[in-house]
């Protein structure tokens, strides 16, 4: 009798004990599959400095799971102890792309799920729901000047946050870190083609000009401040600026910054470090610059490729600190027009540059750095060990000085000019192919 009362607690034991495995298992897949369904309010905060913040204790690392046909809502709050708006923008990333996952917001490009400014705390409630196939989600919001997904996790972060502030015409972003303003859009509409760049909006000291900010608006005249230390790519690009004053506090010129111009005049101030690519020659279409002369300061160090390429120039000084030409630089155009002529004018269209002393600082000529133009006297400095290709083909040339230094002379680089003679230093390795053709060498 005790035997089989032993006998059905073992069973009703075991029958228990089974229960609890299964049950056990099914909440472990359940978690598995629904790790997250509801994140709950600091998921993600944005406040100026050092914060505070904390996730649900089933979100690591911002991320989270999503299956086939599953939906997670998440809610984040944004805080802000800003009295001015600041700009916010939230995105996501997926591991099995944007195409597969639906997304409800009030505003969705690319993997940005809302954006817009605020002065306050602002919670958005977002549900993901997967149509594809298995899924990992992260989420973060942008900061810092260059717009950078910020993955946040639990626990002590610096965050540099960008804030929105504007005028009657300009929009600008400010680095809260460092409380500088980038300059973003002009209106030109409300606020005409004369653009007089502030020195400061709304308190902050503007020391950039964003990208593409004042493209294409049909500006005759802009006026930057000393304050301003780097110009955008494309910031000025296409307009009808014709005379332009770089100031002594930039040092940075972008791509294409100044190019499809109709600039006739250029002084730039004495702490440019860089020229970009493209930075003062043509535009799209038949847009130029019309530069007739140009002097590079000593603070110069780097010339982009086809940076002067495309104007009228006929006179070029060059400063002592430069170390490299770029492609085409200043070619006779970018290198897709040769020798081309005004219809109306008759006159050639391009630089023809007449003489040209490259300074003991230069170590490289690039590429058709100054093919095509009307150079007949050339000294390379000390310094330059390496002539591109092309770099001063069909020109005019019969003086030629090659500086101490010079390692190789790349093909065809003086093709095409006037030369009957010229020393070559013991410094010389290779001579390509072709690199003094069609001239009048006698010695």
């Amino acid at each position: 009798m005790n035997l089989n009362r032993t006998i059905n607690l073992n069973k009703k034991f075991i029958v228990l004990l089974f229960l609890v495995n299964i049950i056990a298992l099914c909440l472990y897949y359940s978690y598995a599959l629904f790790q997250v369904t509801v994140i709950q309010n600091n998921a993600v905060v944005l406040s100026t400095g050092t914060v505070d913040l904390t996730f649900s204790t089933n979100l690591t690392n911002n991320s989270f799971s999503l299956y086939n046909g599953n939906e997670i809502t998440v809610n984040i709050t944004l805080n802000s102890t800003n009295a001015s708006a600041i700009g916010y923008k939230l995105y996501y990333t997926s591991s099995t792309g944007k195409e597969s996952l639906q997304v409800s917001s009030a505003t969705e490009f690319d993997n940005y799920v809302v954006e817009g400014t605020m002065t306050s705390s602002k919670t958005f409630s977002l549900t993901f729901k997967n149509n594809g196939s298995y899924s990992i989600i992260t989420l973060g919001a942008i900061g810092g000047v260059a717009g950078a997904p910020i993955e946040l996790e639990s626990g002590q972060h610096e965050i540099r946050l960008t804030k929105v502030v504007s005028d009657s015409c300009y929009t600008a972003t400010v680095d809260t870190s460092t409380n500088e303003a980038m300059i973003t859009n002009y209106s030109a509409d409300r606020c005409g083609t004369t653009a007089n760049i502030p020195s400061a909006i709304s308190g902050y000291t503007v020391t950039s000009i964003g990208n593409n900010s004042l493209e294409n608006l049909g500006l005759t005249s802009v006026t930057i401040p000393n304050s301003v230390k780097t110009i955008g790519s494309s910031a000025f690009v296409y307009n009808n600026i014709t005379s332009m004053t770089i100031p002594d506090s930039v040092e940075t010129i972008g791509d294409s910054a100044f190019a499809g111009n109709e600039m006739t005049r250029l002084t730039l101030g004495n702490s440019v470090k860089t020229i970009g690519d493209f930075a003062f020659s043509v535009g799209w279409g038949d847009r130029r610059n019309l530069l007739t002369s140009v002097t590079i300061p000593d603070s110069v160090i780097t010339i982009g490729d086809s940076a002067f390429a495309d104007n009228k120039l006929t006179s070029v000084t060059l400063g002592n600190s430069v170390e490299t030409i770029g492609n085409n630089a200043f070619s006779e155009d970018s290198g897709y027009n040769f020798f081309v002529v005004d219809s109306e004018t008759g006159e050639l269209i391009g630089n023809q540059i007449t003489s040209i002393t490259i300074p003991d600082s230069v170590v490289s000529i690039g590429d058709s750095a100054f093919a095509y133009n009307a150079i007949t006297t050339v000294v390379i400095g000390n310094g330059v060990t390496n002539i591109g290709s092309d770099a001063f083909r069909e020109n005019l040339i019969s003086n030629l000085t090659l500086g101490n230094s010079v390692e190789t002379i790349s093909s065809w680089a003086f093709y095409g000019n006037r030369l009957t003679s010229f020393t070559l230093p013991i410094s010389i390795g290779y001579i390509a192919d072709g690199a003094f053709d069609c001239n009048s060498i006698l010695t």
